[in-house]
């Protein structure tokens, strides 16, 4: 319910008239929706820290769509924390935005921050998930490409030849 009060109130009340109810105009721009609803998710759900962690987890997504990675990464760092915390490093949704925080790192040039993530998380997903989960597999693959980037291709032809039989 506080998602959706979210999604309503914040989000898609923008395209209401100006000054109308959070409404920023019929042509507003989603990024500018997403931005004008960013300072309510850090005032209103401090103590609903799960819903905050997964609200910050999808604007940090919408914000590498929409290209902007540096506020993306801030984002999403905030969920990791966030989400590490209060549902523990090995859940699916701790590691699902994980995976997005490494990929806005790849996508910034810090693969060395992208790496520091992935290695425990796959081991995690691994445990937790097993090796052939689709999350699992993706982590990999990504992670085969950090590896690339830091030229550690060992390391990359490694992870793709364990990957290839597994997808």
């Amino acid at each position: 319910k506080a998602v959706l009060d979210f999604l309503e109130s914040k989000v898609f009340a923008a395209a209401r008239p100006q000054g109308q109810d959070g409404g920023l105009g019929h042509d507003v721009k989603l990024a500018d929706a997403i931005k004008a609803a960013v300072p309510f998710v850090e005032t209103n759900f401090r103590d609903q820290p799960h819903i905050e962690g997964r609200l910050r987890g999808t604007l940090g997504v919408s914000y590498w769509y929409l290209g902007d990675l540096k506020t993306a990464a801030e984002q999403l760092e905030i969920a990791n924390r966030m989400l590490t915390k209060h549902l523990g490093p090995d859940q699916v949704e701790t590691l699902q935005n994980i995976g997005n925080l490494a990929n806005t790192y790849n996508g910034l040039g810090r693969y060395e921050d992208a790496q520091n993530l992935l290695e425990p998380a796959v081991a995690l997903m691994k445990t937790r998930l097993g090796r052939d989960h689709a999350l699992t597999l993706r982590t990999l693959n990504n992670l085969g490409g950090i590896y690339y980037h830091l030229n550690r291709l060992d390391d990359a032809l490694r992870l793709f030849e364990e990957l290839l039989p597994l997808q």
